[in-house]
Formats: C-alpha cells, structure tokens, sequence
C-alpha cells in the first residue's frame, strides 16, 4: 500500500510540476496529514498539524484556523472548479486531495 501510495504522490508531482503553482508533497505524516498539506498548498494557507497525538480531521482544522464541511457533489461536479477539496477512498476510505488545475481537471 505504501509503495501504491509513493507511485501516486510522484505521478501527481508530475502533474503538479506542470503548474504554475511549485506544490511539494510531503515525505513525512500520516495520509490525512499529507492529504491536508497539499490542500493547504494550493489554498496558499498551510496546515499545521495538531500539538496532540491523535489524527482527527476536526483537530488538524482547530490547529490550522480552517473550517470543513461536508458536502454532497453532483454528478458532474469535476467539470467546475470548487475549490481544493478533502476526499475519502470508497472502498478503504483512504483519504485524498483533490485539487483542480489550469487543464480545467481534478487530480
């Protein structure tokens, strides 16, 4: 699953390195943590993660000044730009950051 995981991080720096804006994937924390991080990089807001041990999404946003809310996409929800956004993997629920780009796409 690990190695699944840095195949993906380094297809989507790929992607990335197309893009205006030089995102870095980090190396170090857990899927959430990372997954918050990039979200943070392209809102130009960085995340800081939670003093306390715990992973818990409502920490990381206390720590970091954000709010989150959940929202029920469209069926066709990739074809607009809303924003960076926090998905969940159905089968594992694995989280994920969905962030759209200048090809007008989500990845």
């Amino acid at each position: 699953m690990v190695k699944q995981l840095e195949s993906a991080l380094e297809e989507l720096n790929t992607l990335f390195s197309q893009h205006p804006h030089e995102v870095r994937f980090p190396a170090k924390g857990t899927p959430l943590n990372r997954a918050c991080d990039i979200i943070g990089q392209a809102m130009a807001h960085p995340f800081t993660p939670p003093t306390e041990a715990t992973e818990s999404l409502d920490d990381i946003c206390r720590a970091s000044g954000v709010r989150y809310r959940n929202v029920v996409l469209d069926h066709n929800w990739w074809q607009k730009d809303r924003g960076p956004l926090l998905g969940f993997l159905k089968e594992t629920q694995d989280p994920i950051a969905l962030v759209y780009d200048k090809k007008k796409q989500y990845f």
